[in-house]
């Protein structure tokens, strides 16, 4: 088949894709449009459900003479994504497990689960090492801040789901963990020398390579120590990409870039020039652009007058072609066991649970207690909790409990008679989110909770380095995670039905 340069453009790209697009919708043509037209590489689902999003995915992979990738940023399992999904707690939960069985396991359960609904590439793991606990975007998306582990956990990781011939993908390299910014908002910059990052930041990115990792996505943030150039994003950085990751670290695979729509880039160069300046550094996948389209004519124009621009087009279009080709062929797929991924991901959540501290010994709550639950939530279109009360009205019928939005002000509910207090902060990390929560005024509050003759459970629902900040508390416990699984665990751990096994897989 005689590829023209256009289609060969458009198999280094993975455009975006609504998992709820209907079929018969004017969208669902666009995206045809680019399979047809221009061979589009593949697409990175967001949303969707386990009933309509695979009869999309299905749709389109008809459309295409070659493979489609359809990838999707399922971290936390395919419950991430689609609805009906499971969902799996955080990658620090796993870390505080510090089991590599458990992370093979879970590896090839959410690979498993995730190719029976048509997703064949992963943007997972997490191979960040969290050592800034200001972090805004990475946090409880990291192991854990030791190198060592994030390395065995996510090398673990990778050997589950690629050995159910899914693509993994490494991410954030050369190592998003120590940065203070969220590169959805803007350029962080790696503050760090060369001796942290290749004691710290990079072992982990060398141990998944040591492993086959297929995939290894690219951040858009400075690295001052690895390219002098004045603030370019590592992603479109010639010394980070092919002197470090191809040459020096001897990478082979896929390199991918982070979302072409990110801030962190954008702010540096517009879409169509960051693009070309990410292909001539190495990278053989643009990832998420804003107009798939006009971004396959302007490097079009681009490739017509440079010759390496259209030799680093055809080389990572043959890598791209050669990895479909291995891994992307049909298979029979043995069907899911919903139960099993189920107890995989609770057992996961229950090994987390980590005791920071229970100084005056208020666990396991009695049986004749009356508590009042108060849940703290940083995400009101999004609020978490229900499962952590439904589980307690299960053991204390009438246990009452108070939801709190991200602005909570000064009123506070009447405690009378309510003992102990528990206190649950869901502090989930996400996007866009420009500081950690919780807030000043609600920190203020919780200080004011803790000053008062009532016990006191503070149950982190996310974010554990909050422990730092209310050493005062009598009895603290870190979930790492607000998924359900994790809440129903917390409720079993104050009740004292399952064992305190986790361990705190970060440092203060």
């Amino acid at each position: 088949m005689n590829v023209t340069l256009k289609k060969k453009i458009g198999q280094l790209i993975i455009a975006h894709l609504d998992g709820n697009t209907p079929l018969e919708s004017e969208d669902f043509q666009s995206a045809v449009r680019l399979v047809e037209n221009y061979s589009i590489g593949g697409f990175i689902v967001f949303g969707g459900d386990c009933l309509h999003t695979p009869r999309l995915i299905d749709a389109l992979q008809r459309h295409s003479e070659v493979p489609l990738f359809f990838a999707s940023d399922m971290e936390n399992g395919v419950g991430q994504q689609l609805k009906g999904g499971t969902e799996f707690p955080s990658c620090m939960a796993l870390g505080a497990t510090h089991s590599p069985a458990l992370a093979f396991e879970e590896g090839m359960a959410i690979a498993h689960e995730a190719k029976s609904y048509g997703i064949n590439t992963l943007f997972a793991p997490v191979l960040d090492v969290n050592t800034n606990p200001a972090n805004p975007i990475i946090n409880t998306r990291s192991y854990g801040d030791q190198p060592d582990l994030v390395s065995l956990l996510g090398s673990s990781f990778i050997r589950g789901v690629q050995g159910e011939q899914v693509i993994a993908t490494a991410k954030h390299f050369p190592g998003h963990g120590h940065t203070e910014m969220d590169s959805h908002l803007t350029l962080p910059v790696l503050n760090v020398d060369k001796d942290y990052l290749y004691r710290t930041a990079l072992p982990p990115f060398i141990a998944a390579i040591e492993h086959g990792v297929e995939a290894i996505m690219v951040a858009h943030l400075y690295a001052p120590a690895l390219d002098g150039q004045t603030m370019i994003p590592a992603s479109l950085s010639h010394q980070v990409i092919n002197n470090l990751l191809k040459k020096e670290l001897s990478f082979q695979g896929l390199i991918i870039t982070d979302s072409l729509r990110m801030k962190g880039l954008t702010d540096y160069l517009p879409e169509e020039k960051a693009s070309v300046s990410a292909l001539n550094a190495g990278v053989d996948i643009l990832l998420h652009p804003a107009n798939p389209e006009k971004l396959i004519q302007a490097m079009y124009a681009e490739a017509l007058k440079d010759n390496q621009l259209t030799g680093r087009i055809e080389e990572a279009e043959t890598k791209i072609r050669e990895v479909k080709k291995r891994l992307l062929q049909p298979q029979q797929i043995s069907p899911c066991d919903p139960q099993r991924l189920r107890e995989l991901s609770l057992k996961i959540a229950r090994d987390s649970i980590t005791l920071m501290n229970d100084a005056q010994r208020i666990l396991p709550l009695p049986a004749g207690s009356s508590p009042a639950l108060l849940m703290i939530q940083n995400n009101p279109s999004a609020a978490r909790g229900e499962v952590f009360v439904e589980e307690f009205a299960k053991r204390i019928a009438g246990t009452q409990s108070f939801f709190f939005p991200p602005d909570w002000d000064d009123l506070f509910p009447d405690l009378t008679g309510k003992s102990p207090v528990i206190c649950a902060v869901f502090s989930k990390i996400r996007a866009y989110q420009k500081a950690l929560f919780p807030s000043p005024a609600i920190k203020m509050h919780i200080h004011n909770l803790l000053k008062g003759n009532k016990p006191i459970i503070l149950i982190y629902f996310g974010n554990p380095y909050l422990t730092s900040e209310f050493l005062e508390a009598p009895c603290a416990l870190c979930t790492f995670s607000d998924s359900a699984v994790s809440q129903k665990a917390a409720v079993e751990a104050i009740f004292g039905e399952i064992p305190l096994k986790g361990r705190i897989p970060i440092s203060f």
